[in-house]
Parts: C-alpha cells; structure tokens; sequence
C-alpha cells in the first residue's frame, strides 16, 4: 500500500527506499526456504531439491525480466505493483497450507516479539561485521559481492534510462520489453555452450 501511495504521490526517493526495503527483506526469504528442508525431505532427496530449487531460480531469471517489463507496458506501475503484492499473498498462503511439524518450523522454540530486540539485531550485525574485517577471504568476497552489485545494478537500468532518454523517448516501454525478451532468448541460446567448451 506504501508503495502505490508513493507511486500515487510521484515520490520518486520514497519509491526507491521502498524497494530497497523490500528487496532487503526478500534476501532473508532464501535462508528461511531451505531451513526446514532438512526436517521436511529425506537425506537422499537434498540433491534433487536443491537442483530443482537452482532449475526454478534459473527460469524465473530468464523470463521474469521480460514478463515483468510487459507487465508494466500492459498494465502501468500500479497494476505491477498490485500483481506482485497478489503473488506475494497466493505464496504466503500456499506456505501456510503446508503441513509442516512445529519442531521443523520453530527448532529454537516458539518466537515471541518481545526478543526481537533492535539492541540484539544491531549485536548480530556487529558481531557478522567484526567476522567478516577479520578474515581477508571473506572480506574480499564481500567486497567483490558488493562493487558487483553497484556494477550490476547500474548495468540493468542503463538499457532502460539509454531508451527513454535517447533512443525511443515515446516508446520506451515496448522496446525494454523486447529487450528484456532477447536478453532472456540469449541466455538460452548460450546455455549449452559455457566459456571454455
């Protein structure tokens, strides 16, 4: 609902902020999915999950994109924003049909908001950086994660601003479109060939 109202309001920061809080959130989403799996699957089946885990991901790379830029050209920011608010609903209700036992669930005993203490959460995060300055491997893999976030991040609206701004100032949606589409047909034309084959 923020995010509309800030779409609404044409707050272009707020919109931003609530999309970095958003996406911060869903990044705790894959941890918390392959939590129970061990209390759900059996041994032998960890591999197959994770592959079909990893096969899902991959899909929904591939064409999310470009469904997600149809989106908005069919249906405007609001409409895509309401859809991803509907699949976030479906998915949370389909998670909360499963039947899963309170001991896979809840394997530290039930949470109470009362020790969700911010004063804790801060500690943690303390702690994790303390961790990570004090191995140089690590260090240097979050560094890389990090310069290639910015660096990702920049290269993926850089077609999109390139298009509205330059090439197609009218049309820019129909073209981010197809560009997302090809970029998406790229990566399964070049899937069986990996560098080096």
């Amino acid at each position: 609902m923020l995010l509309i109202a800030a779409s609404l309001l044409d707050l272009l920061p707020l919109v931003f902020a609530l999309l970095f809080v958003r996406d911060a959130v869903a990044k705790f989403y894959a941890p918390a999915e392959s939590a129970p799996l061990q209390g759900i699957l059996e041994e032998e089946q960890y591999v197959e999950a994770s592959g079909l885990n990893q096969m899902i991901f991959g899909v929904f790379m591939l064409f999310g994109v470009g469904l997600g830029a149809w989106t908005y050209s069919a249906v405007g920011i609001l409409g895509a924003v309401m859809i991803d608010g509907v699949g976030f609903l479906i998915s949370a209700l389909l998670v909360r049909m499963c039947r899963i036992e309170r001991e896979v669930r809840s394997p530290n005993g039930p949470a109470r908001w009362k020790d969700l203490r911010l004063g804790g959460i801060l500690e943690d995060f303390r702690l994790g950086l303390q961790y990570v300055l004090r191995h140089r491997l690590l260090l240097s893999l979050v560094s890389g994660f990090i310069l290639f976030g910015f660096l990702n991040g920049g290269f993926a609206v850089l077609p999109m601003f390139t298009m509205k701004y330059k090439l197609a100032p009218g049309s820019y949606e129909k073209f981010a479109s197809l560009f997302a589409v090809f970029l998406g047909v790229g990566f399964l034309i070049g899937a069986p060939w990996p560098p080096g084959s």
